[in-house]
């Protein structure tokens, strides 16, 4: 199985248009395929809205009558405690995940979880046929489950920099090697037969918070990721704020004193990222070390640093398992990059003044010596008035790119189905 049809006709077996309003008619929510790709995984489920029940009568032998109906949906897997994998909202590495609902009535529940390595050493064009094969995947299984019901689109969330009228992607780091200009709704859309929109994975995760985490409500935030890489977004009036190249929300590359020397991903020097994110805490950290090891600084006490491979490269989880056993240095580095991240979150306060400040991501897992630091950072910071702005870790974790993507498809489509 698998054919254009199977995904993009009508109940009525008419041929369904790609026009921003092509969806069957009905009278309930249709499935919704929805692409959240990272350079490590790309995952996939089916996001069901809390918007009415199925008939028990017209879905097919699994379906029990207290599901609901449904949006198929494909993200990066939620980041795992450690610093080095990619954020919930970051792209970075190897495989395709995904993950799975708590039930609540207000957020639409994500169900049909299926994973497959994103192999970005392949390159773009080679991304692009896995993102499509696991799409076709999800839609197959969704279709065999509930053969009376028809998908209504593809909502994508990718990492890179995206031009969300053409669903283009304008700039990527070379995390995936010839992303950059890839036409993903498009290739997609062609693929699959059905109507696409895509943003960025990091605005999705602001927009997945914003819509129905622990931003829900609040008409301004600032959403940070913090895990290999710091991705972040601004949330304004309850939607994304893009700035006029598509290019706002990238908060790891504000300038930091702390990361003077240090080269960001971006090839620039001294932005937040370079020290802060899990790749950059373990920078900074093999760099105290290898200033250790010439005699240029001191560390009190028995430190475990003293016997690490100055050769190697270290993780975030690296400096974070050594200050757990007590080494002066590596929680020395957590608490530097820490103080300097608040510090910067202050300064975006003064500036946008938001209602709450999310935060997830691996070092979001570090513990208190990662998070009082940030606060005291904060403060000495931010202006008075501000001192009393929230600061919190997300709610959502990696569901929050697959809720971002489904509600920017949703909001863009009618996507009523039968």
């Amino acid at each position: 199985m698998g054919t254009n049809e199977s995904f993009g006709r009508c109940a009525d077996g008419s041929s369904r248009d790609l026009t921003p309003h092509g969806c069957c008619l009905g009278d309930a929510t249709a499935p919704v395929i929805v692409l959240d790709i990272g350079g490590t995984k790309i995952a996939g489920g089916i996001a069901f809205p809390p918007s009415c029940a199925w008939d028990e009568k017209d879905v097919g032998s699994a379906a029990v009558a207290s599901l609901e109906p449904a949006a198929v949906v494909v993200q990066k897997e939620a980041a795992v405690a450690s610093p080095q994998e990619a954020t919930d909202a970051d792209a970075a590495g190897n495989a395709v995940a995904a993950s799975s609902c708590d039930d609540d009535d207000t957020v639409p529940q994500l169900r049909f979880e299926h994973s497959r390595p994103t192999n970005p050493a392949a390159g773009g064009k080679a991304v692009l046929g896995e993102v499509i094969a696991l799409a076709r995947e999800l839609a197959d299984e969704f279709i065999r489950e509930y053969p009376h019901w028809h998908l209504g689109g593809v909502g994508i969330a990718s990492a890179g920099v995206v031009d969300e009228v053409h669903g283009v992607i304008t700039s990527a780091t070379d995390l995936i090697p010839a992303w950059a200009g890839t036409r993903l709704a498009e290739e997609v859309g062609r693929a699959l037969d059905l109507d696409v929109c895509v943003l960025n994975d990091v605005h999705a995760h602001a927009l997945g918070e914003a819509r129905y985490g622990c931003a829900r409500g609040k008409k301004s935030a600032v959403v940070l990721g913090v895990g290999t890489g710091i991705g972040g977004a601004l949330i304004t009036d309850g939607d994304i704020l893009s700035g006029a190249h598509s290019i706002a929300g990238h908060l790891g590359h504000i300038h930091h004193r702390l990361g003077e020397d240090m080269e960001c991903s971006c090839g620039r020097f001294g932005h937040i990222e370079s020290v802060a994110s899990g790749s950059g805490v373990g920078a900074l950290y093999g760099r105290r070390l290898a200033s250790l090891a010439q005699g240029q600084c001191e560390v009190e006490g028995d430190s475990p640093a003293r016997g690490e491979d100055l050769e190697r490269e270290f993780s975030g989880l690296d400096v974070q398992l050594a200050a757990e056993a007590g080494c002066d240095v590596a929680l020395g580095v957590i608490r530097d990059s820490a103080y300097a991240l608040g510090q910067v979150m202050g300064s975006l306060a003064n500036t946008v003044d938001p209602e709450i400040f999310v935060l997830s991501g691996s070092m979001t897992k570090t513990g208190e010596m990662w998070w009082e630091p940030l606060r005291e950072g904060y403060a000495s910071s931010a202006m008075d008035p501000l001192a009393t702005t929230e600061i919190l870790k997300g709610s959502l974790g990696g569901k929050a790119p697959l809720l971002g993507a489904y509600a920017r498809f949703i909001s863009r489509y009618d996507v009523t189905a039968r």
